[in-house]
């Protein structure tokens, strides 16, 4: 990074916001719309929007102090013309435009178009209408300003935490048992009758499913079905901090550790006769990996900046977002950790392999949200259920939820939710079935109309990564594009 770009945000501390006069804008234009308008423009990370076509439709000044432009020089121009080097492997705005699938905390390395080397820390996420991708947002800090935020944070973190009274602990101790768990089905009731059984015995459990699909809902029903259940339940992602902040977070840390640090409990003391559930522990560094495995062999933990260890007595329940086999051979997680977490394994079946339990989800979601906001809990027509079954729900449980009380909050007071009240990103991922493909004049025509459903089908199903569509129909990437192709398909 040059020396200009990281002086770009090293005098800030100061508030760099003002009050802007909007008066210039056309009477009657949206109030939302100004409003989000000048907060795009005033915040004090780098926003940049592009088009579908890679031309920019929003620049911030914040972004031109990190890449020394003026918006106006950006605005209304396609990427590569003001950023010739670009492409998807350095840009994530072109790879989120490519993918459709957001992007976070990445490191981005690029020059900029007066030679100079610029590095930040992009978040972009694309901005989906009626299932089309028509734009793109990056946010972006420079790595100086990620490190200051990082430092205060730690400052925080180190402050005292105030202990709880005897009633909070209580409630933070009434969380999910496994009869929280809802669904009949045979792959839900085996996960459920495992974790009864793996309860009573205080080795660490490993619990591997997809995201969204319940695995700290398991997690918390284990503890309170353990002779634990009287104690602590700590939670933390492992994917959720940056790799400064973790370990004193964990482990906590003394007095003059690091800059401003006073003496502070970490998680595995503030679980101490509890359990500590690790999530996503194959996002964790290999250090961390290697700092965990000796906690696990010395049932202790020693606090950064200390030079003694202090006992710790956890039952310690991890998790993996992948198959943990898979994690050990990709390298993510390490093997002789593994085998010290997984005592007990428990698999969480994703949703799509319990779709009778859907009914029985929504309804509760629906009920949740009636009650939040009043009202009383609709009824889901056949076709919306039907609906609900034919979805794939890559996202799982959580996704399912927020469906529903999304739905149920744009429709309050309604009796009936037909499949007109649903999200958009619901109906337009179901796809005519094969017997409603339209009477086409011959064979040929019908074969045709029938294969592009299927791969239009696929293709949602898969949130357009074409390697999983390609894979779900048994054909290679280059017969999908070739299909894709002589079908004109480009947009789903």
């Amino acid at each position: 990074m040059s020396k200009d770009q990281d002086n770009a945000h090293a005098n800030d501390t100061s508030n760099p916001l003002e009050a802007i006069d909007v008066s210039g804008l056309a009477r009657g234009t949206d109030l939302t719309a100004v409003v989000g308008l000048v907060a795009l423009s005033s915040i004090d990370e780098g926003i940049h929007i592009v088009d579908s076509s890679a031309k920019t439709i929003f620049y911030n000044e914040a972004m031109g102090r990190i890449e020394g432009l003026a918006p106006h020089q950006v605005l209304g121009r396609p990427l590569h013309e003001v950023f010739p080097g670009l492409n998807p492997e350095n840009s994530t705005l072109l790879r989120v435009l490519q993918s459709r699938e957001p992007i976070y905390d990445t490191v981005q390395t690029y020059v900029g178009p007066k030679g100079t080397r610029i590095t930040t820390v992009n978040s972009t996420i694309p901005i989906i209408i009626d299932n089309k991708c028509v734009a793109a947002m990056e946010v972006a800090k420079t790595l100086s300003r990620v490190r200051r935020l990082s430092e205060r944070a730690r400052t925080v973190e180190a402050q005292p935490r105030p202990k709880r009274s005897p009633a909070q602990k209580d409630d933070f101790r009434r969380m999910y048992s496994l009869d929280d768990i809802l669904g009949e089905s045979e792959v839900l009731k085996k996960a459920k009758s495992t974790a009864q059984v793996v309860a009573k015995y205080d080795m660490p459990v490993m619990i591997h499913g997809e995201t969204g699909s319940g695995k700290e809902l398991f997690a918390q029903g284990i503890h309170n079905a353990s002779d634990r259940r009287g104690k602590e339940f700590v939670a933390i992602n492992c994917s959720a901090l940056p790799e400064s902040l973790i370990e004193s977070t964990l482990f906590g840390n003394v007095k003059g550790a690091f800059t401003g640090a006073l003496d502070h409990e970490g998680l595995f003391e503030q679980a101490d006769g509890g359990t500590l559930f690790l999530d996503e522990i194959n996002s964790a560094s290999p250090s961390l990996q290697g700092k965990l495995l000796r906690v696990l062999e010395e049932k202790a933990i020693r606090r950064v900046g200390a030079n003694n260890l202090t006992p710790i007595d956890v039952r310690i329940i991890t998790s993996c977002n992948i198959d943990p086999i898979e994690a050990v051979e990709s390298g993510s997680l390490r093997s002789d950790l593994f085998y010290r977490l997984s005592v007990y394994s428990l698999r969480v079946p994703p949703l799509r392999e319990r779709k009778e339990d859907i009914p029985i989800l929504a309804r509760a979601f629906a009920d949740q949200a009636a009650k939040s906001i009043g009202t009383r809990a609709p009824r889901f027509s056949s076709d919306v259920l039907k609906a609900f079954m034919d979805y794939t729900w890559p996202g799982n449980v959580r996704e399912l939820k927020n469906a529903v009380q999304s739905t149920v909050g744009l429709n309050p007071g309604a009796e009936i939710i037909t499949r007109d009240d649903l999200p958009d990103f619901v109906r337009q991922s179901l796809s005519p079935a094969i017997s409603d493909v339209p009477m086409a004049r011959t064979l040929e025509e019908a074969m045709k109309e029938t294969e592009k459903q299927l791969i239009l089908k696929a293709l949602r199903e898969h949130n357009g990564k074409i390697s999983d569509a390609a894979k779900a129909l048994g054909i290679t990437r280059q017969s999908l594009h070739y299909r894709m192709a002589k079908n004109g398909i480009t947009k789903f």
